[in-house]
């Protein structure tokens, strides 16, 4: 691997050759993508019966992906709530009152600029096509006059575009080199430039791009659109008409990330230059990992591409084509079939046509109709088989459409089971994607929020109705945090978990008394308040459990030592009295207790009793922060 020493220009002869080459080793699996796509788009890819009168087409395949992703999007972004923050400490009321501020500035984050829907369905139909979803995380600089903001964002990343070497691996971040290739236009790239991100380029140097050519086959596969750089127009540069040149709009970049032991390096090289690729940006800055987060299809060992649904859907889509041509090439037959004409009987044979209300010239006895076999329920029934084979790699059918067959139940256990197993597929495809991409992608955006963010740069958070407006800063959401995409399938899992939670809560309760002693003599108690948080956090989410369970005030604990030492001082002279028999144990005065104020009902300073029900108030007040637990338990 090369050195980090090397100067600009090294870097860009070294990158050159090396990058040709991974390009050019990729290309027949891009032939093979590009065959999936046109089979989306509705193109003909392949057929093998040729039809002088049927030339149909049926995206079936097409409606297979599209069922595939919205299923799969409604699992993955099943409500606005689809994400929760937990502190990295549980038992820390600080960082759980403050991951409500993380969670504000993440919910505002993915709802007004990265849009999780759209960007869901992105990957989601990637995934289906192409066998693997990207996500690249990035910071956007917004210019508002003088003031300038910098937000983290996300995007979904075209699997053309990226590539990884070696291909042996699995894990994008186990590569050597991962490349991006994009064509930026000239406007972007300025900005970049005045924000010291690349070096100054003229656009009067830059030469026309190079389109890829999988770029240029998508383009012109089904809409027939040619490059965007063929509507590049002419300047005049100069007096009169002497000379006009064409100026480029598109700048061809590629973004490249080195692996240098355990870090990663960024390099930016233009490649529509005449010293090409000249490298414009070097980032000494020394990264943890690379911002491309990446999930694939039926993953394998020592494998980076393998194969996804559309190879699958694709061949049937063929084999469907031409079941559809042939049965209805046979009905046609069917319907008008061959017929023999004998000459010397048929004077005008071009009358003989099939049409309505045709006029014939010439003797019956000169037409005979041959009788083909028919082959039309055979035909519907291929057409139907074919395409309930290719249901069923979607996760399409009865049960999924809210239809189940005759005799099954509509409810219960057993229905939901089988609803469970017809969906499966789409569940695997789910929780890919929400594991190792949009769960990581969120820790990015965090951690790029925290390095790039300036600290005076102020969040504002609109309001609504029921939250109110907040302005939140970097320090607002500092911390170690962890973050968790909640689709459907981990919100029912939660669901179920805080309902078991919260009956051992109830058992736990019912049986504290009767343990307590116990514990204490081993020296252990139990911690409620953990115990009522994870249930909180479980069942709602992080959303307030430590602003409910609050410490109790200076003022507050004194009280409860007092009531808990005269409950034991009462109950030390009624068992003194019980033993030497000289009072009354019913009616014992208790010198320590709580005297009743003057002036209500029951008068005078007469001694009562702590009362049970104030007891357990207070204890369930005050478990986890008990002054005097021991006392008590040694009673």
């Amino acid at each position: 691997m090369a050195e980090p020493s090397k100067g600009k220009r090294e870097w860009g002869e070294w990158f050159a050759p090396l990058l040709s080459d991974i390009r050019s080793r990729r290309v027949p699996q891009e032939q093979q993508w590009l065959l999936y796509h046109d089979s989306w788009r509705g193109v003909r890819t392949r057929s093998y019966f040729k039809s002088e009168m049927f030339n149909h087409f049926i995206p079936a395949a097409r409606k297979a992906v599209e069922k595939y992703v919205t299923r799969g999007a409604q699992m993955l972004v099943p409500s606005p709530e689809f994400f929760e923050v937990y502190p990295g400490d549980e038992v820390d009321d600080l960082a759980g009152k403050q991951a409500e501020s993380v969670l504000t500035f993440h919910r505002n984050l993915w709802s007004r600029r990265i849009k999780p829907y759209p960007l869901v369905r992105q990957l989601l139909r990637s995934y289906a096509i192409y066998s693997r979803a990207i996500v690249k995380s990035y910071v956007k600089i917004e210019r508002d006059g003088d003031k300038v903001n910098i937000w983290p964002h996300l995007r979904a990343v075209d699997p053309f575009n990226l590539y990884v070497y070696p291909e042996t691996v699995t894990d994008y971040q186990e590569a050597t080199i991962v490349f991006e290739d994009t064509m930026m236009p000239w406007d972007t790239y300025q900005l970049n430039v005045d924000n010291g991100v690349a070096d100054a380029i003229s656009q009067s140097d830059l030469t026309t791009p190079e389109w890829p050519t999988h770029w240029v086959q998508r383009l012109a596969s089904g809409t027939g659109m040619t490059d965007p750089s063929s509507t590049t127009t002419a300047k005049t540069e100069g007096q009169g008409t002497e000379s006009k040149k064409s100026l480029v709009r598109f700048v061809a970049l590629t973004d490249v990330w080195i692996k240098q032991g355990s870090y990663w390096l960024e390099f930016w090289l233009v490649n529509n230059v005449p010293d090409t690729p000249r490298v414009v940006r070097t980032n000494t800055r020394p990264f943890a990992r690379h911002p491309f987060r990446g999930a694939a299809a039926r993953d394998l060992p020592g494998e980076h591409y393998t194969t996804g649904l559309m190879d699958d859907l694709e061949p049937l889509q063929a084999l469907l084509n031409d079941q559809v041509n042939m049965t209805l090439e046979g009905q046609a037959t069917l319907f008008s079939p061959p017929t023999i004409i004998n000459p010397d009987l048929v004077t005008r044979m071009s009358s003989v046509v099939f049409r309505p209300r045709a006029k014939w010239l010439g003797d019956p006895a000169g037409f005979k109709f041959l009788e083909p076999h028919d082959t039309t329920k055979a035909g519907y029934s291929g057409i139907q088989f074919t395409m309930g084979l290719m249901d069923s790699y979607s996760g399409m059918g009865p049960l999924a459409d809210g239809t189940p067959t005759r005799n099954m139940p509509r409810s219960g256990f057993a229905i939901s089971s089988l609803l469970q197993m017809s969906m499966s597929d789409i569940q695997d495809a789910a929780r890919m994607i929400e594991d190792l991409v949009l769960t990581p992608a969120m820790s990015d955006l965090h951690r790029l929020t925290l390095d790039f963010v300036p600290a005076a740069q102020i969040f504002r958070i609109p309001g609504t109705k029921d939250f109110p407006a907040r302005r939140l800063q970097k320090s607002d959401i500092n911390g170690e945090w962890d973050f968790k995409w909640v689709g459907s399938l981990q919100s029912q899992d939660y669901q179920v978990r805080a309902q078991r939670l919260v009956a051992v809560l109830g058992q736990v309760g019912k049986m504290y008394p009767v343990i307590q002693e116990d514990l204490i003599r081993r020296g252990k108690r139990i911690n409620f308040e953990l115990l009522l948080k994870r249930a909180w956090r479980d069942g709602l989410g992080e959303r307030g459990a430590d602003s409910i369970i609050e410490d109790l005030t200076p003022q507050e604990q004194m009280q409860i030592m007092m009531e808990r030492l005269a409950q034991v001082m009462a109950e030390t002279q009624i068992n003194e009295a019980k033993r030497t028999g000289t009072a009354n144990a019913a009616t014992a005065p208790n010198p320590l207790a709580p005297k009743r104020p003057k002036g209500g009902g029951g008068g005078g300073n007469t001694s009562i009793p702590a009362s049970g029900g104030d007891l357990d108030r207070n204890m369930s007040r005050g478990m986890a922060a008990d002054p005097l637990g021991n006392l008590t338990g040694a009673t």
